[in-house]
């Protein structure tokens, strides 16, 4: 508490004359200035403090919770954190997993992989051997037939012939022609192993009429490009089964459908 009676010091503690506030101290000291009568009420004891004002040091507070990186801070603060490490005689985990010194979970090798001679495959492994199945796979595809042609070359006979169908001939006659040519490789996508779509007898009047009427032979010859070829009797355009060959007759039905809706198709 605040006296009122006495307004001047000095101070019984450190001699200060002038204060805000004179307080009440203790019987061997009892006027304090303002600064020295505080510290008496929290800490009901005078000794080794002096005010600022008269020189007296300011004392650092500790923070709670805050510890310091070096010195004594930083040797507690390790130790504790040694102590939340498991030791290296720590119990197994759970889910199969063993704690080891490090602090991490270990994690079981299957029983089919224990054996040193046993190397488990890694993911990198395989995909390479996905990727090598993919590709013999491709490969297999592409060499389906004995036959091999590259179509590329196919395909430009074939259109070469095309054009020069559509430059020569009526358009209502070559049309006529491109769709039933069209039709024969069609028929051999779909079912290339029935004998009637890998035969096409001379004598037909439909085909003597739209594709042997092109008088150049250019009809025949599409047909020959594609896989057809004349048998032992002369009667039929035969296809032997082996000679087939899916991305030819692909080609020249690509070439073919550009030839009836392409109106510029030969135009170059």
């Amino acid at each position: 508490m605040g006296l009122k009676g006495k307004k001047k010091g000095p101070c019984d503690h450190c001699g200060e004359t002038e204060s805000p506030m004179w307080r009440k101290g203790p019987e061997s000291k009892p006027l304090l200035c303002n600064a020295c009568g505080a510290r008496w009420i929290t800490k009901r004891s005078l000794e080794g403090y002096m005010p600022m004002s008269k020189g007296g040091a300011r004392k650092r507070k500790k923070t709670a919770g805050k510890v310091s990186r070096s010195g004594a801070g930083g040797i507690e603060a390790s130790a504790r954190k040694q102590q939340r490490k498991p030791s290296s005689s720590s119990l197994l985990g759970a889910k199969g997993g063993e704690i080891v010194a490090s602090g991490k979970r270990k994690r079981k090798v299957p029983v089919k992989y224990q054996d040193d001679d046993e190397v488990r495959p890694s993911s990198a492994g395989k995909g390479k051997a996905a990727k090598g199945k993919v590709e013999k796979k491709v490969e297999k595809k592409q060499s389906d037939s004995p036959w091999d042609v590259k179509p590329v070359s196919v395909q430009t006979d074939v259109r070469d012939l095309l054009v020069k169908i559509k430059k020569v001939y009526p358009k209502e006659q070559a049309d006529v022609a491109f769709k039933t040519i069209n039709a024969y490789c069609l028929n051999l996508l779909k079912q290339p192993v029935q004998e009637k779509f890998r035969q096409i007898r001379k004598s037909n009047a439909a085909f003597q009429q739209r594709v042997v009427a092109l008088e150049g032979g250019e009809g025949c010859r599409v047909l020959e490009l594609v896989g057809f070829r004349t048998d032992v009797s002369g009667e039929f355009y035969k296809m032997d089964e082996a000679n087939f060959n899916k991305r030819v007759v692909e080609a020249a039905c690509t070439e073919l459908n550009n030839a009836m809706t392409n109106p510029f198709f030969g135009a170059l």
